[in-house]
């Protein structure tokens, strides 16, 4: 089995979507016609609406190879997708894919790109560098840099400054529970480009995220996918090992967190997300916690499983960043 991968996350929230999407009564999202820019509605409330209001379909343009930042040599790039014809200014999400921050790609993560696009949303599909050329914190000095590319560019795409959030997967959820409770001052920015623009992101949903990398308790290959991804070992480094745990950054002002997460998780353990769901209440940060009962790592989740996802995922969407 992949380590710490997105594959069955992919087909997690992509199949609940479209189910959503068909319950609405609407066609399902069709493939992008060669040479065009633009995809067919999917339903979708309109920020605006009433909740229990009749869904409204947003077509989505989408914007491929977007190059966000510059760092380690390299161009940065991300997927955008945006709602057409939905009133703005709009919320944002930030998708991070998994991979053990070895491997994995935005492209993955376009149908949710655009399902998200279409339920009103601007959505944002990112590449972050990768080990072993590139070791922490250069994938989350790129996730900041990437939220900061949209702050910076909130009126060409007509985005909210206030109302972003990050939705990760796995390793990509690790980045985006970073990007829900790291500040400036934890030097993390990095210097990929917009630095007069602030990383926060208001709401953050994870999917199975590693959230203590100091606990000893880790499965012994996941160990090894941890220190090729911080340089060494825990006895080697135990503040990289620290810095790079998103429970160690935990305050009071933190943004709020959804986390999903099987009981019988063999690649990051379930107590990943109790200590994690833990640590938030005690600050009283909003936090909810939906464990997936003898569940794992994504590979045996369920129809029933994907409903319950998604739902918690857009209402969480809702709650946090609608106004």
């Amino acid at each position: 089995m992949p380590i710490l991968s997105c594959r069955f996350f992919c087909f997690l929230l992509f199949a609940v979507c479209i189910a959503i999407a068909a319950s609405f009564g609407c066609a399902s999202l069709r493939s992008r016609s060669a040479g065009g820019t633009d995809i067919s509605p999917v339903a979708a409330r309109s920020p605006q609406a009433n909740r229990a209001s009749t869904p409204v379909l947003y077509p989505v343009r989408e914007e491929l190879n977007v190059v966000y930042g510059h760092a380690g040599g390299e161009d940065l790039q991300l997927d955008l997708f945006v709602p057409k014809e939905a009133p703005g200014p709009l919320p944002a999400v930030v998708i991070l894919h998994g991979g053990g921050w070895a491997t994995g790609s935005r492209e993955a993560h376009r149908p949710h790109a655009a399902v998200l696009a279409a339920w009103g949303y601007v959505a944002a599909t990112v590449d972050y560098r990768l080990v072993p050329r590139h070791r922490f914190p250069a994938q989350i000095q790129d996730a900041k840099c990437a939220v900061r590319w949209l702050r910076a560019n909130a009126e060409r795409y007509q985005i909210d400054r206030e109302r972003i959030a990050a939705l990760g997967f796995s390793a990509g959820a690790h980045l985006a529970l970073l990007l829900g409770v790291t500040e400036a001052k934890d030097g993390l920015e990095g210097e990929g480009g917009n630095p007069e623009q602030s990383s926060r992101v208001q709401a953050v949903v994870n999917i199975s995220g590693p959230t203590d990398l100091t606990r000893p308790d880790w499965p012994p290959a996941i160990q090894l996918v941890i220190a090729d991804f911080l340089g060494g070992s825990r006895e080697q480094l135990p503040d990289i090992y620290r810095a790079a745990s998103p429970v160690a950054y935990i305050h009071r002002g933190a943004s709020p967190v959804l986390t999903l997460h099987g009981t019988d998780d063999p690649v990051v353990p379930y107590e990943q997300a109790q200590l994690l769901h833990a640590a938030l209440r005690k600050a009283r940060v909003p936090s909810r916690l939906i464990p997936l009962h003898s569940k794992d790592h994504g590979e045996n989740w369920t129809a029933k499983d994907q409903q319950r996802s998604v739902a918690a995922i857009r209402a969480f969407l809702e709650a946090n960043l609608r106004r």
